[in-house]
Formats: structure tokens, sequence, C-alpha cells
């Protein structure tokens, strides 16, 4: 199987759109990389990766895409929410601030 290849224009028009700039001097060396890396994902591809999917997946369920039914269910009552809470305020859960003022 041929290695993919990329161009430097491609590289840097796949860096644009990722708002990213690659050092004149680091391409060469990146698109080695890249195209070492897309060559790789097309061998994963091949049949020969089919067996190794088959066995990967085969002690998962089967219907693992499927949901539950979105049916209304028991609520706990606040006092028993708030009693497991680390941390609570009058008749409010207290969380930590994530973000800065």
């Amino acid at each position: 199987m041929g290695m993919a290849t990329l161009s430097e224009q491609e590289l840097l028009s796949l860096a644009a759109r990722c708002r990213i700039h690659i050092k004149e001097e680091n391409r060469a060396r990146l698109l080695w990389e890249l195209e070492g890396m897309i060559a790789f994902s097309s061998v994963l591809q091949t049949e020969e990766s089919e067996a190794c999917d088959s066995y990967a997946f085969s002690h998962e369920p089967k219907n693992y895409g499927e949901l539950r039914a979105d049916e209304i269910g028991e609520s706990l009552e606040r006092d028993a929410l708030l009693a497991l809470a680390p941390m609570t305020e009058d008749c409010y859960l207290c969380v930590p601030r994530t973000l800065e003022d």
C-alpha cells in the first residue's frame, strides 16, 4: 500500500483552519510525521483489522446505542438530598465557584 502524500500547501491550509502557525523550519518534519499518521490510519482500515474490531467489542452489549425510556420516576425528598450534599446553605446545594469574576 502506498504512502499518502500531503503537500506543504495542504499543511498550511490545515494550519490556517486550525489557527496555528507552523514555523518554516518545522514544516518538513511535520509533513513527514503527518504522512506517517495518515499511512497508519489507512492500515487500521484494512480487512485485517476487522478481526480485531469484532474481538474488541465482543464483550459489550449489542444495544449500546439504545436509551432508556424517559419516564417520571421517584424523586428524592429535599431533606434527604441536602443531607447527601457536602455543603448546603438554607435549602440550596453549595458548589465551588468555577469562574472568576
